[in-house]
């Protein structure tokens, strides 16, 4: 841990059925204790070997905007995913877009959408993936709450053609205390 208490560094072991892997990650942070960068690394038998590096990036509000995932290739750091993220004034995050370096340029992928109440609330969450030429729905959930502003419904929809079909419904119930 370094002065402020973030967690700089740890490491795991997997069994593979025959031995056991290692991993270990390093992290930075700024000096608003966001993670800035974690390189992770793999135990060959003789020496660890970089192969995963994560860059963050944020906005005045501490809020997370960026995302760049490179990969080791042997001899430097290759893009290979990048995430964009967008808030509305009151820090919700309300797009989140994840693109691919196919070639170049960087290619589309899936994209998030976050709709709020008047209470603050997350209201809807629509799913769209890049089919080459434009987003395409494919999944949407809308959230219910009662007057104490607990979650009642989630109602999952899937997109089929030209319109959303109901897919699956979880309902919540509380008792006179608030506990679900």
């Amino acid at each position: 841990y370094d002065t402020n208490n973030n967690l700089t560094f740890s490491a795991y072991q997997v069994w593979n059925g025959t031995a056991y892997d290692s991993v270990r990650f390093f992290d930075t942070y700024d000096l608003n204790n966001n993670c800035t960068l974690r390189l992770s690394e793999y135990w060959d038998g003789t020496t660890w070997i970089g192969f995963n590096r994560e860059s963050y990036t944020y906005d005045q509000n501490n809020n997370n905007i960026t995302y760049l995932q490179q990969d080791w290739n042997g001899v430097s750091w290759v893009d290979n995913r990048l995430d964009s993220s967008f808030y509305n004034t009151s820090n919700q995050l309300i797009i989140h877009q994840s693109q691919y370096l196919n070639g170049l340029p960087w290619e589309p992928n899936g994209k998030e959408s976050y709709a709020y109440n008047a209470n603050g609330t997350l209201d809807t969450y629509i799913y769209q993936f890049w089919n080459g030429n434009s987003w395409e729905n494919r999944d949407k959930s809308e959230y219910s709450y009662d007057n104490n502003n607990n979650l009642i419904l989630v109602l999952a929809k899937t997109w089929d053609v030209s319109v959303w079909v109901n897919s699956v419904q979880y309902i919540f119930t509380y008792d006179n205390l608030n506990n679900k």
